[in-house]
């Protein structure tokens, strides 16, 4: 049995074991999700449900730290990403941790409602 987190809703949830590439269905909210394959991270990631701002010039926004490496953070922001901090270098401060570092956008994914999941690379 594998445990998984659906992204959209956050609900946890059970699987037989899976291959990479398989699609996965949320039996809470039916969203569809892509089995991983090998971890791509090169630490180990800690899961975590902290408040951050994210800060690029004038513009700043709340979110929600996911889960978060050596590395960089997951974050989910409930009215998308700004277009200011899509190319480039902004401010990331979560208190609870003392974490006050510059990162840029890795990736993202956006769901219905308008929120959306993001990757942050520490720079």
């Amino acid at each position: 049995m594998e445990q998984h987190e659906c992204p959209k809703c956050k609900q946890s949830f059970f699987t037989a074991i899976i291959h990479a590439g398989a699609t996965i269905r949320c039996p809470y909210c039916s969203f569809e999700i892509i089995a991983a394959g090998r971890e791509k991270r090169s630490g180990v990631r800690a899961r975590v449900a902290k408040s951050c701002i994210l800060s690029a010039g004038n513009e700043s926004i709340t979110a929600k730290v996911i889960d978060i490496c050596e590395r960089g953070i997951g974050i989910l922001v409930e009215r998308g990403i700004p277009p200011a901090m899509e190319a480039n270098t902004f401010r990331v401060v979560v208190e609870d941790f003392e974490l006050d570092a510059n990162a840029m956008l890795a990736w993202k994914a956006g769901f219905d409602g308008g929120s959306t999941r993001a990757g942050l690379r520490f720079v």
